[in-house]
C-alpha cells in the first residue's frame, strides 16, 4: 500500500507516489481569502501616521477579498487625553470593535483596554497583526501567538528609547520594558514588519531577532489627489509661497528647529508663510511663545487638525514640505508630499534616507539644526527650477514603489506564507 502524505496549503510540495502521481490529486489552489485582525491603540477618524497606515492596509486588503476586522480604543487623542464623538464601529466598510481605554496617571499614562483581551483570545483568526512597540493592543496580539489563537505579526513602527517623550521616570521605564516586557512580543511573532531599512537596522541594534523582519514600506493612496483643483488651500488662507508641515505638534517632532529658521529664511524671502497643520500633544503654546520671541508670529499658522481632502489641498499646494524630526521610522508625510510633486527638506535620521535621496527629491539636514533648516529652505525657495525637478523626481519614485497595490502585494505575501508555514 502507498501512502500520499498532502497537506493542501503546500500544494504542489507533496511527497509523490509512484502508483498515483500528482495528476491523480485535485487541483487545490491556495486559500484567496484569510481572516485579519488589526490591533491598534487608536484608529480613524483618531488622526495620526500609524492611523493612516492601517486604515490604508484595511481597505486595500478588504477589496482584495479577505475578512478584516479592527479592534482599537475608543480615543481621538491620547495626549491630550480625548476620547471620539461616537462610536464609529464602521470605517470604509471595515468592522471596527472599539474597546474603552483607561490610563495611568502623570508621567506614567499608558493605555490600556483590558476588555480587548477576552475578545481577542476568544477569537480565532489566521493572521492577527498588531501595530506599535510598547502598546497594550501589541501585548494582547502576542498572547494569542503564544495560545495559537492566531498567527501573530508584528508591526512595532519602532522609535528608540531615547526619543519618546516624557521625562526621566518614564525613559527608565521604557528602558525596563526593552530589556524584559518586549521579549514576549517578540518572541511569539510570527514575522516582525518594519517599514524601512533604517527602521530595521536600529530594531536589530536594540535586540530583534532580525531572522524574523521583513522590510515592507508604508504606503500612499495616490488617488488622493485626483480632481483637486490647485490653488484653492492658498486661496482659502491667503497664501502665496508656503513651507508645510503635517504631523502631532509633539516633541520628536523637531518643530522648535523649523520656527528658529523662520528668522534667516525671512530675510530673502518676506512674503513666505510656514503653515503647520496637526493636532496639538503639548507643544504648541511653547512654539507660539519662541515665534513670538522671534518676532515671526504672524508668519507661522497652526491650523490644527484637518479632513484629508484639506491636507491633500495643502500638499498640492505648498511651496515645499519640511519635516525636522528626531526620529522617524519612515515619515509616511514625506511620501505624501512627494506624490504631490513636491520637494521635502528633512532631517537625515532614521528611515527617512532610504525614503528620500538627498539631493534628488529634496535636501536632508543634521537634526536640531535650524542653520541647515533655513539653508535648505532658502535654497529651495530661490531654485524653482530644482524645486519642479525634485518635485517630479520624487513624484516617479513613489508612484514605482509606495502605491497601496505595490505595498499590499509584499503585505499579502508575508501573511500567506506564515499561513502557509503554520
Amino acid at each position: 500500500m502507498c501512502i500520499a502524505i498532502v497537506n493542501i496549503k503546500t500544494l504542489p510540495t507533496l511527497i509523490p507516489c509512484p502508483q498515483y502521481p500528482l495528476s491523480f490529486l485535485p487541483n487545490i489552489p491556495y486559500p484567496s481569502s484569510m481572516k485579519i485582525l488589526h490591533l491598534c491603540v487608536r484608529f480613524p477618524p483618531a488622526p495620526g501616521g500609524v492611523e493612516t497606515v492601517v486604515l490604508s492596509m484595511c481597505r486595500e486588503l478588504k477589496k482584495r477579498g479577505h475578512d478584516v476586522e479592527v479592534y482599537t480604543s475608543d480615543l481621538y487623542t491620547e495626549i491630550p487625553w480625548k476620547r471620539l464623538d461616537g462610536p464609529y464601529n464602521e470605517i470604509e466598510g471595515i468592522p471596527v470593535k472599539r474597546f474603552r481605554a483607561r490610563s495611568l496617571k502623570g508621567d506614567l499614562q499608558y493605555s490600556l483596554m483590558p476588555s480587548m483581551v477576552k475578545s481577542v483570545l476568544n477569537g480565532r483568526w489566521d493572521i492577527i497583526h498588531a501595530h506599535s512597540y510598547g502598546f497594550f493592543p501589541s501585548h494582547v496580539g502576542s498572547m494569542s501567538g503564544r495560545s495559537r489563537r492566531g498567527k501573530f505579526v508584528f508591526q512595532p513602527h519602532f522609535h528608540p528609547g531615547g526619543t519618546t517623550w516624557g521625562g526621566d521616570k518614564r525613559k527608565k521605564i521604557r528602558g525596563f520594558y526593552d530589556g524584559y516586557a518586549a521579549r514576549r512580543v517578540l518572541s511569539a511573532a510570527k514575522s516582525i514588519i518594519c517599514v524601512s531599512e533604517g527602521e530595521k537596522k536600529v530594531a536589530v541594534e536594540a535586540g530583534f531577532p532580525e531572522e524574523k523582519i521583513t522590510v515592507v514600506p508604508n504606503s500612499v493612496d495616490l488617488s488622493r489627489f485626483e480632481g483637486l483643483k490647485s490653488g484653492s488651500f492658498k486661496e482659502r488662507y491667503a497664501l502665496d509661497n508656503f513651507v508645510l508641515f503635517v504631523g502631532r505638534l509633539a516633541k520628536n517632532k523637531g518643530l522648535e528647529y523649523l520656527v528658529k529658521a523662520v528668522p534667516e529664511v525671512l530675510k530673502g524671502f518676506p512674503n513666505t508663510r510656514f503653515v503647520l497643520i496637526g493636532e496639538d500633544e503639548g507643544m504648541k503654546e511653547k512654539l507660539l511663545a519662541l515665534a513670538k520671541d522671534l518676532d515671526v508670529a504672524d508668519k507661522i499658522m497652526f491650523l490644527g487638525a484637518l479632513d484629508d481632502e484639506q491636507v491633500s489641498q495643502a500638499f498640492l499646494d505648498c511651496t515645499l514640505f519640511a519635516l525636522p524630526s528626531e526620529f522617524e521610522a519612515f515619515g509616511i508625510v514625506l511620501i505624501e508630499a512627494m506624490a504631490a510633486g513636491k520637494p521635502v527638506v528633512a532631517t537625515k535620521v532614521g528611515g527617512i534616507p532610504y525614503v528620500v535621496k538627498d539631493g534628488e527629491m529634496g535636501i536632508l539636514v543634521d537634526y536640531a539644526d535650524s542653520n541647515q533648516l533655513a539653508e535648505a529652505v532658502i535654497e529651495l525657495l530661490g531654485n524653482e527650477d530644482k524645486r519642479t525637478a525634485m518635485g517630479r523626481t520624487g513624484k516617479a519614485h513613489v508612484e514605482r514603489n509606495y502605491s497601496v497595490e505595490r505595498v499590499v502585494d509584499r503585505l499579502e505575501g508575508v501573511y500567506k506564507e506564515i499561513v502557509k508555514k503554520n
